[in-house]
């Protein structure tokens, strides 16, 4: 529970943003838009919760400190997590690779007159 849920079931109109940035020079960006949709602690939902569950499983915990925050630790066998989907309308991304930038070299740019005989008077000085 918190704001973000709040929101979402406030308004299920929802996007996601996903970031892949390994320098400044190479990074991903994904935006997924979608709908928010709750799956409750009920046995039609049951299956669902559990490939939920199961998903998360296989990554770092790193979605599991707002089920077990400071102020539920005492409780967290009384706590049900909230599981809830997106379901997605749309996806947008863009990406930046320096393998793309050496396929597109910066067009060759015109020296500039003026400083070129600027250079000549001083050197001829």
């Amino acid at each position: 529970m918190g704001y973000k849920i709040d929101c979402m079931r406030a308004n299920p109109l929802v996007c996601v943003e996903i970031d892949d940035i390994k320098t400044q020079s190479q990074w991903m960006t994904v935006v997924v838009y979608g709908s928010y949709e709750e799956l409750p602690d009920t046995p039609e939902y049951e299956t669902l919760r559990a490939h939920a569950h199961e998903l998360l499983q296989k990554r770092a915990m790193w979605w599991e400190p707002a089920y077990v925050s400071v102020a539920h630790r005492d409780y967290p066998k009384s706590l049900t997590p909230i599981f809830y989907s997106i379901h997605v309308n749309r996806m947008t991304g863009h990406r930046a690779s320096p393998d793309l930038v050496e396929l597109h070299p910066a067009p060759a740019t015109k020296p500039r007159r003026w400083l070129s005989r600027l250079v000549d008077r001083v050197l001829t000085k």
